[in-house]
């Protein structure tokens, strides 16, 4: 695969007979990605969600989660948690990716979110944004064009069913509409095949 240079990006021009003269430039057309695998981490921490990957532990190394992933054995596995009675402004996610070739946990991550909105739904929705994000910035970061999978899987069925709609509206007042924006956000350049199980 041929990648583009980052530091393209959208101009107007006048074309006179001799010359061509720079009307405007407009913002960078391609993001740019580092090409250092050691740095993959550092890439997916590079946007707001940075919160999200504080607690990874990968004991085999990201290549072998990069092979699960190309070779379709991989399972993504994630459950919320929520618990009123010790903070009802905190909820949160575990998760982890099992390799069925090697029948082992590659990957486990777990964060929490704190705000008015918490509960137990959200932490299972904050999950699976969590699954989707990580598999589409490791599309990025290794350039993959199509054509592996991976399965998805959670214990709750409405956030399962939920993240895997390819909507087009969000409906301003659904409730975690911002959680259901970014997964429609992340669907739009997600290549992977998704299968998604209860």
């Amino acid at each position: 695969m041929q990648h583009l240079p980052g530091d393209l990006c959208p101009t107007s021009v006048i074309c006179h007979p001799d010359t061509v003269t720079l009307e405007t430039q407009g913002p960078d057309m391609v993001e740019t990605v580092p090409n250092d695998s050691d740095d993959f981490w550092s890439y997916l921490a590079s946007d707001n969600g940075d919160w999200m990957w504080d607690q990874l532990n990968y004991p085999l190394g990201i290549d072998v989660v990069v092979e699960a992933i190309v070779m379709g054995t991989a399972i993504l596995v994630t459950d919320g948690s929520y618990n009123r009675k010790v903070d009802s402004r905190v909820c949160g996610a575990g998760w982890v990716v099992h390799c069925t070739k090697l029948n082992k946990i590659v990957l486990e991550g777990s964060f929490y979110y704190v705000g008015d909105g918490a509960g137990s739904y959200r932490g299972e929705l904050l999950g699976l944004l969590a699954l989707h994000v990580f598999l589409c910035k490791l599309e990025r970061f290794y350039g993959f064009e199509g054509g592996h999978s991976a399965q998805i899987a959670c214990d709750n069925l409405s956030g399962l069913f939920k993240s895997k709609e390819r909507r087009k509206k969000i409906p301003p007042g659904s409730k975690n509409a911002d959680i259901l924006r970014s997964l429609r956000r992340v669907h739009s350049s997600l290549k992977c095949k998704c299968t998604y199980v209860h």
